[in-house]
């Protein structure tokens, strides 16, 4: 919670709402785990040194991370008062936009506001993001070494909506424009060290 802003210009006290930093869950794991193929492991024990060289020692990591969004910030708005069954996966309908006056003929401009500006249960699109990486390195000579990566991002290609257009009277409200993260890339490294 935070108490930063006036609700109306001259309140006597700051509004109390739902900080903008508010990220109520939040769960993080990461992991590494080493492949069981080539000399010594599980499969392939004794695999000759060539075969070894390319399918043996490869190491699999994976970070994932799922929070929940930041609560969105809403402007002064003439709300009626109906469920907004808000949906922040959804681009072209984030929420009832019926259950708000969007005649820009009779919005308000001299009033006290009563509709609190943030809410817990209203937030942009949550982070839900797997990232991968495969990678091996191989012994060229004893104080060479190369090391191969291939590295996944947003494995699962999935976009993280950024907010819905709040303002009531534009012809975009209700529906989200864009995204905040990036699209599924790939990426591949190689490292020596000597």
């Amino acid at each position: 919670m935070d108490s930063v802003n006036y609700l109306n210009g001259g309140s006597p006290a700051l509004e109390k709402r739902v900080s903008t930093y508010d990220r109520p869950n939040s769960f993080i794991a990461s992991g590494t785990y080493d492949l069981p193929f080539g000399r010594g492991k599980q499969v392939g024990a004794n695999m000759n040194r060539a075969l070894d060289f390319v399918v043996g020692s490869w190491s699999l990591a994976t970070i994932y991370t799922l929070h929940s969004g930041a609560p969105l910030s809403w402007g002064n708005l003439i709300y009626l008062g109906a469920p907004l069954n808000s949906n922040s996966e959804n681009p072209s309908h984030a929420f009832d936009t019926t259950a708000f006056n969007t005649v820009t003929s009779q919005q308000l401009s001299q009033n006290l506001r009563t509709f609190p500006s943030q809410f817990n249960n209203l937030r942009v699109d949550h982070t839900n993001n797997i990232n991968l990486t495969l990678a091996k390195t191989f012994s060229i000579k004893e104080r060479v070494k190369v090391q191969f990566r291939a590295e996944a991002f947003n494995l699962t290609n999935k976009p993280l909506f950024a907010g819905a257009t709040l303002t009531a009277t534009s012809a975009s409200f209700g529906t989200i424009g864009s995204q905040t993260n990036n699209p599924r890339y790939i990426q591949f490294g190689l490292r020596v060290t000597f």
